[in-house]
């Protein structure tokens, strides 16, 4: 049975750069880390046991093997960005991250088939190559935290990923989904939202001022301009009933549903769903059908 030696080796010997990270021990009813604080780290199973985290990450084959030599158990990163030339679509499904991407699927097309792991969290990360400028560089991008929407996360540059079969602190295992091992581009639409969410927004509104249908992701898709005319131009939309900030309608559709799922039975909450959109906005959501089946297949994966 292959450890994670084997598994640092085998992604050394595809080009991504890894490095150790500690690892989650469980004693009788307790969990802590194998660092020095121990029960009280809040990033169990998840930080570099080197100096330089990310920065010391290798593709070379006798370091890896005296780093799990010396810590056989101790979970496996692989740095993002320029360092192993690829970046990571990180979704947290305790943030929502399953329902954003479906929302942003339905609305732009699927992600490419690529190199995709199983989270200990029960999120996903979906990895793909760096954009290569035309001058043969690769394309720096930025980490970031729920830029683009709720619940997806950028791992780039600096960065880094804990890799199968790494153990989680809820003691599951990453897990590779796809084992292929093909590493797609991205698709144009993720690219343009990710480096739309690195251009800051000028000004912000009183969130006591902006409805729930108002804000739908608005503030978190970073659409250029000035922030307070996007609120009121979305809020003005959705009553008319016409297009909103691109990859927004979906999201915002699939929250709705999937918070009204939470008290009640899926005919009630669709009922609901359904009244609403025929009231306010019909011709905006041409997938309606699609996105309750979604929502519903990710609360039956979830249950």
């Amino acid at each position: 049975m292959a450890n994670n030696l084997d598994f640092a080796l085998l992604y050394a010997q595809n080009d991504l750069a890894v490095f150790p990270l500690h690892n989650p021990i469980f004693e009788a009813d307790k969990i802590r880390c194998s660092c020095r604080k121990g029960e009280t780290c809040d990033a169990t199973g998840k930080h570099p046991r080197t100096r330089n985290g990310s920065l010391d990450a290798t593709t070379d084959l006798q370091h890896i093997e005296e780093w799990w030599t010396k810590h056989p158990d101790a979970n496996i990163g692989i740095a993002t960005g320029r360092k192993s030339g690829i970046f990571v679509l990180d979704v947290d499904a305790k943030s929502g991250g399953l329902i954003s991407l479906d929302g942003l699927e339905l609305e732009f097309g699927f992600l490419p088939e690529t190199l995709i792991q199983k989270t200990g969290g029960g999120g996903k990360h979906y990895i793909f190559r760096l954009p290569t400028l035309p001058n043969g560089r690769e394309l720096v991008i930025k980490n970031s935290n729920s830029a683009i929407a709720d619940g997806l996360d950028i791992k780039a540059e600096s960065g880094h990923i804990v890799a199968a079969p790494s153990l989680h602190k809820s003691g599951k295992r990453y897990e590779l989904e796809t084992h292929e091992g093909t590493i797609a581009n991205a698709s144009d639409w993720l690219l343009a939202l990710i480096f739309d969410a690195e251009r800051p927004i000028q000004t912000e509104l009183d969130e006591e001022q902006i409805t729930e249908a108002t804000v739908l992701n608005v503030r978190k898709h970073r659409a250029s301009g000035n922030a307070d005319q996007i609120y009121k131009e979305a809020l003005e939309r959705i009553h008319r009933g016409e297009q909103v900030i691109p990859g927004m309608r979906n999201i915002y559709l699939s929250r709705q549903l999937y918070g009204l799922l939470q008290s009640r039975s899926p005919e009630q909450a669709i009922q609901i769903i359904r009244r609403k959109n025929g009231k306010h906005c019909e011709p905006l959501y041409e997938h309606l059908d699609r996105i309750e089946r979604s929502v519903l297949k990710r609360l039956k994966e979830a249950a």
